[in-house]
This record gives structure tokens, C-alpha cells and sequence, in this order.
């Protein structure tokens, strides 16, 4: 064979070669990099239940607040009306006397 011809076979050999060990390496890179996406998402997907759990919550506490300070509103109306009442009595005491 050529002398040539052996040495650009030989060259091409050799790159081929090269390219097998970059493609293998590809395909460990590309199959670290789909069991870091899987990890990654279901990541996303812990913390977006998490987000979401936080956020009934944040819902929940809302509507207790809501609730307590009309609650704490109407107690203050209650005891407003109470203390009237409790006035009146003893004014109409005085009124009617012992």
C-alpha cells in the first residue's frame, strides 16, 4: 500500500478513534444530565407542594384573622351595649330608689 495512502488511513483511524471517546463520553454526560433533570424536577415539583401548602395556609390564616376581628368587633359592640345597659340600671336604681 502507499506509503501516503497508510498514513491518511491511519490519521483517520485514529480520529475515528477519538470521536468513539467523545461520543461515549457525550453519552455518559447526556444520561448525568437526565438523572440531574429527573432530580432537578422533582425538586421543583417538592417545592411547588411546598409553595402551595404555604400558601392554603397564608389563605387559611387570612379568613382566621377575617373572622377574628369580627368576632373581637362584635364582642366590643356587646360589651358597648352591656355597659349601657348597665348604666341605665343603675340610673333607673337611683330613680326608683332602695
Amino acid at each position: 500500500m502507499n506509503p501516503f495512502v497508510r498514513a491518511q488511513i491511519d490519521r483517520l483511524e485514529a480520529a475515528v478513534g477519538g470521536l468513539e471517546v467523545t461520543l461515549e463520553s457525550l453519552a455518559e454526560s447526556e444520561q448525568r444530565l437526565a438523572k440531574e433533570k429527573q432530580t432537578l424536577t422533582q425538586e421543583l415539583w417538592r417545592v411547588e407542594r411546598e409553595k402551595n401548602a404555604y400558601r392554603r395556609a397564608q389563605e387559611d390564616y387570612d379568613a382566621l384573622e377575617a373572622a377574628y376581628q369580627q368576632t373581637s368587633e362584635r364582642n366590643q359592640e356587646i360589651k358597648r351595649g352591656l355597659e349601657r345597659v348597665l348604666e341605665r340600671t343603675k340610673t333607673l336604681a337611683r330613680y326608683l330608689g332602695p
